[in-house]
């Protein structure tokens, strides 16, 4: 067991197990989408009002839109340093090239001698053929 050291706790729950006990019942209602098959009348009434009404229709509207565009930022992100480390690669397989130390390379890229040196060894391995 992992301790997070912030007083959260992180239970894994088998949601294809929907036996008829209160926590299968729980299952069942959290992957059914009929609010009229459901065994909790609360949950029922959330999930009919978010289908069924305007409003409801509005507010998982704006959730989602916030969804997507956290993972369109994410994504962004993601492929802002991916581009970042594939430049620097460019560059120190060109530095390498010219002859220039691992070592200095790796000052000049601010990056780990050991990542320079892999990158190169790398680099090295594909040219032979």
């Amino acid at each position: 067991m992992e301790n997070f050291n912030d007083g959260s706790h992180i239970l894994y729950v088998n949601s294809a197990i929907q036996d008829d006990t209160e926590l299968g019942r729980l299952m069942h209602d959290l992957t059914c989408r009929d609010p009229d098959k459901m065994y909790s009348p609360i949950l029922a009434e959330r999930v009919r009002e978010l289908k069924e009404t305007q409003k409801g229709v509005e507010i998982m509207c704006r959730e989602m839109d916030k969804i997507f565009n956290e993972g369109v930022e994410l994504g962004e992100e993601r492929g802002f340093e991916r581009g970042k480390m594939e430049a620097k690669q460019e560059t120190v397989l060109s530095m390498a090239e010219m002859g220039i130390s691992p070592e200095q390379i790796a000052k000049a890229v601010k990056e780990n001698v050991n990542l320079v040196q892999k990158w190169i060894s790398e680099s090295m391995a594909m040219a032979k053929p």
